[in-house]
């Protein structure tokens, strides 16, 4: 399907006439506030889920005979922790039922949903993507430092650098939609001057 003839044209045009027609779902993603395109997330496999959970278990279980700790950090999407910029009554899973089941199967749990919220009026999604954002990592980073009872330097520890500021990711190739907005992504850096190995040193760049 990714090589029908014209396909992103098709695409546009139908995601047009969809938005003048008033729909606020198209493709599974949502239109919302503030120009985000967020993946819906209303079903998911309970089976699936349920056995992903206890195969971490029996992981956790294995390596702690060994005297090796695991951590299971579940990452919510945009939908969770944006969810003010939903449509209206826009059905929604609640993602933190699903790290609640984990921890109580046993799991050692890094809850960042709490830490997530409380910056949610930040840039810590992408809006044409479902990824979070370098500084959406750097705030699960302080809550994985914080549950090891240690303190994440702050973060202008580290110097930042814009690599694109036109950046539209998979969300957006979804409705291929002209007026999304576009993306920045940036990286953070102890220092500007780095070296980057490839392959075990088959190549060698100062660059990511």
């Amino acid at each position: 399907s990714d090589q029908f003839p014209m396909r992103d044209g098709w695409i546009t045009a139908k995601t047009i006439t969809e938005r003048l027609s008033g729909k606020t779902e198209i493709s599974n993603v949502y239109f919302c506030k503030d120009g985000y395109l967020i993946d819906a997330f209303t079903s998911y496999d309970k089976t699936q889920f349920s056995t992903n959970v206890q195969s971490l278990v029996k992981l956790s279980n294995a390596l702690k005979a060994d005297g090796i700790p695991i951590q299971v950090m579940l990452v919510p999407t945009a939908a969770h922790i944006l969810s003010d910029k939903l449509p209206a009554y826009a059905p929604n899973i609640d993602q933190k039922a699903l790290l609640e089941y984990a921890k109580s199967q046993g799991l050692d749990t890094v809850n960042v949903f709490d830490t997530l919220s409380n910056h949610k009026d930040e840039y810590i999604y992408y809006k044409t993507d479902h990824h979070f954002t370098s500084l959406g990592a750097y705030y699960c980073h302080a809550a994985w430092m914080h549950s090891q009872g240690k303190t994440a330097q702050p973060l202008s520890a580290w110097q930042s650098q814009a690599l694109c500021d036109n950046f539209r990711g998979t969300t957006y190739n979804k409705v291929n939609y002209p007026l999304a907005p576009y993306d920045t992504i940036t990286a953070y850096y102890k220092t500007l001057d780095h070296k980057v190995s490839y392959n075990g040193g088959d190549y060698v760049t100062n660059s990511i």
